[in-house]
């Protein structure tokens, strides 16, 4: 054994770089993987602090607790306008009758008219 290697030969010498270079190349290529998750990850981290700003900043309260108090008085709201639509159909009812009974005199007015008063228009 000559060199500090261990090589005797060109053929050694090919033999390490046979079993060399692979490894070499698998390592470069991990550190370029690892480099390119890592920007991703800062991207992502920079992402999550502005969702952070904008949900958790100085609100003395939850957002999820905000949104909880919203879908109930969406609730109370829904309910509000039900009721409303309700009214508004109970009156259309009722000036549909009125007007139908409205119509009823009208008629009856013509013809006593049109009895007493036959050569008038």
């Amino acid at each position: 054994m000559t060199g500090p290697i261990g090589a005797d030969s060109w053929m050694d010498v090919a033999a390490y770089a046979v079993v060399g270079i692979p490894a070499l190349v698998a390592s470069l290529g991990a550190l370029r993987v690892a480099k390119k998750a890592s920007a991703k990850q800062e991207a992502i981290g920079q992402d999550v602090s502005v969702v952070r700003e904008h949900v958790a900043n100085t609100h003395e309260s939850n957002l999820r607790a905000d949104v909880d108090k919203l879908l109930v008085g969406m609730v109370e709201v829904n309910r509000a306008v039900g009721r409303i639509g309700d009214e508004v159909r109970d009156e259309r009812a009722a000036n549909a009758s009125d007007r139908r009974e409205m119509w009823a005199h009208i008629r009856r007015q013509d013809r006593i008219a049109d009895k007493h008063h036959p050569d008038e228009p």
